[in-house]
């Protein structure tokens, strides 16, 4: 008997409002679904699952994400398997692509990316996200927290117009992050203890130690993750040096700042965030450099367009750049240029773009 095609794998804890949607837009894609259900669950998640028809396994979450898929993984009995959480959901059609796209065997790859876009409420993110992988082919999560598929080799089939959406209840995103900080560096400090070579953990780590104004921590895990980066896709590599620069940029040291965002470009000249923090370096200095901050802006505008996006790229690529240079034309005297960036800015702001993206 063959092999179905594709196995779509949810992993669910009090995901009750909006696991229903998300199991019936798999209908087109998935030949069988397998939820997770965590034993800590309080509401019908598992009753919702099997009354869709998928196979429900009660999990022990331990706190281990990446351990956690892959345990679902080896239930799976698909070619490709599917990974969607329980307030995401595809459009049909999207569905439909995607099918397709696996049949074809996916331009040979052994993983798939599709665009990830999330509500106004969690910060309006477009990044590209890879969630289908071939079985069997070595391929697996890695991490205890923000796992990633590895094993994939230095290429993935990119599908930027498959869009997953990603909506969850407000409710739930203002009680998550009010729990989430200190929860993930429990696990951070856990998962580099536990895996001193995983870059992906140290890079996460550095995140976080960033995101709570700890710069001699972050500085010193964004540059474990460095070192243990070199043979990674160059898109991770590009991520890692602007995180150290611009972690180098709030410990006002410009001129290292200025090295990271070079190793950036190294990896990727591509990406408008690493022009945009090179901007970021001239106006920091002292005086600031507004002449070499409009160039670097013109730059990031310049860049063509990517299959994927960081997080924080939506305001780059457009907005911020538009913002910066119409105050650097105002500071410089001309004021009609001034008028035609800060026009240009408020038809590509977050909210004009439908995108809800902060300023920085």
């Amino acid at each position: 008997m063959p092999s179905p095609l594709v196995s779509a794998f949810l992993l669910v804890r009090d995901e009750g409002a909006t696991l229903a949607r998300a199991l019936r837009s798999l209908e087109p894609l998935a030949d069988e679904l397998i939820v997770g259900v965590d034993t800590q669950t309080t509401d019908d998640s598992a009753t919702i699952a099997h009354d869709a028809g998928a196979r429900v396994v009660p999990l022990a979450f331990d706190g281990h994400f990446g351990r956690a898929h892959n345990s679902l993984d080896r239930l799976g009995r698909g070619v490709w398997g599917f990974k969607l959480d329980g307030h995401e959901y595809l459009q049909a059609d999207h569905a439909r692509a995607l099918r397709e796209c696996l049949e074809d065997g996916a331009a040979g790859c052994r993983a798939l990316a599709c665009r990830l876009v999330t509500t106004e409420a969690e910060g309006g993110v477009r990044a590209m996200v890879i969630r289908a992988w071939k079985r069997g082919s070595g391929v697996r999560y890695e991490g205890a927290i923000h796992e990633q598929i590895v094993g994939w080799g230095r290429r993935f089939h990119a599908r930027p117009d498959l869009v997953i959406h990603h909506d969850r209840p407000e409710a739930r995103i203002v009680h998550r992050q009010a729990q989430r900080v200190d929860r993930d560096l429990r696990w951070l400090l856990t998962e580099v203890a536990e895996r001193p070579g995983d870059a992906a953990a140290w890079f996460h780590l550095a995140q976080l130690h960033h995101a709570r104004a700890e710069l001699p921590e972050a500085a010193a895990a964004a540059a474990r993750a460095w070192q243990l980066a070199r043979d990674h896709a160059d898109v991770f590599r590009c991520q890692v040096a602007l995180l150290r620069a611009r972690v180098a940029l709030h410990r006002t040291d410009v001129r290292r700042a200025a090295e990271h965002v070079r190793q950036a470009l190294a990896a990727r000249w591509d990406v408008p965030e690493a022009y945009c923090v090179m901007a970021e370096v001239a106006l920091a200095g002292r005086p600031p450099d507004l002449h070499e901050a409009r160039a670097w802006l013109r730059c990031a505008l310049a860049v063509p367009q990517v299959p994927w996006e960081f997080p924080a790229q939506v305001r780059h690529h457009t907005w911020w750049p538009c913002r910066q240079l119409a105050a650097i034309a105002r500071s410089l005297g001309d004021l009609d240029e001034a008028e035609s960036w800060s026009q240009r800015a408020a038809r590509l702001g977050p909210r004009a773009a439908g995108q809800g993206v902060p300023g920085p």
